[in-house]
């Protein structure tokens, strides 16, 4: 079949066949194997080790960023010796490379990260016979049941950052070094009769002076 029928056949361009054929002295069944298309950066074994890396970050609740997977990828390329197309002044890998190293990895994916919890096997243990001596303390009185819960307004956050983890997974967790400003902590507590105590905030100390 000459490259004319099989391009009205197969519904492919003319152009596209003859560079694909063009100077190649191999076998039909050897040149059916070649992938058309520009070729892959990274060999396929270490697109594996870095998603394994991704993973191993994100369950010591160091997530990588979006950020920190184009400067690591472009890092691994570089010291590999391996020929790239991109931008040197940046020193990392265009967001079309990462689009498409998502999609080709789908256990990966990027979502916000949330506060470092902190639960324990033994913590959670305590947490439920703590829980069953209140019970039998109150007589199971849904009234005098409260629910106490804990957050922080920090001043200093003012936008959320997208981090690599198991795809998937509800909560994904990071730790966050600190930074300027102060942290408020705000408290609430509810009954399940619907009886609201008004909120505990919880400001940064201050060093009184003596005068």
């Amino acid at each position: 079949m000459g490259r004319y029928k099989a391009s009205r056949i197969f519904n492919l361009p003319h152009t596209t066949l003859q560079h694909y054929v063009k100077d190649r002295e191999e076998s039909s069944s050897e040149a059916i194997k070649t992938k058309l298309g520009r070729k892959q950066v990274h060999p396929c074994e270490a697109e594996k080790d870095l998603a394994e890396h991704c993973r191993l970050m994100e369950r010591k609740f160091l997530g990588l960023t979006m950020a920190d997977i184009m400067n690591l990828t472009y890092q691994l390329i570089v010291r590999n010796g391996i020929k790239n197309q991109f931008c040197k002044r940046n020193e990392k890998t265009g967001r079309k490379w990462l689009k498409n190293y998502l999609s080709c990895h789908q256990e990966i994916s990027v979502s916000l990260h949330s506060q470092e919890q902190g639960v324990s096997l033994l913590n959670q243990q305590l947490s439920f016979l703590i829980y069953e001596l209140a019970m039998d303390t109150i007589q199971l009185n849904p009234a005098r049941l409260y629910n106490c819960n804990e957050t922080g307004i920090t001043i200093v956050q003012h936008k959320h950052t997208k981090i690599s983890g198991l795809k998937g997974k509800h909560q994904i967790s990071s730790v966050q070094s600190a930074n300027r400003g102060y942290l408020a902590t705000v408290i609430t507590c509810m009954s399940p009769t619907g009886h609201l105590i008004p909120p505990l905030l919880v400001f940064t100390r201050k060093y009184m002076k003596h005068i």
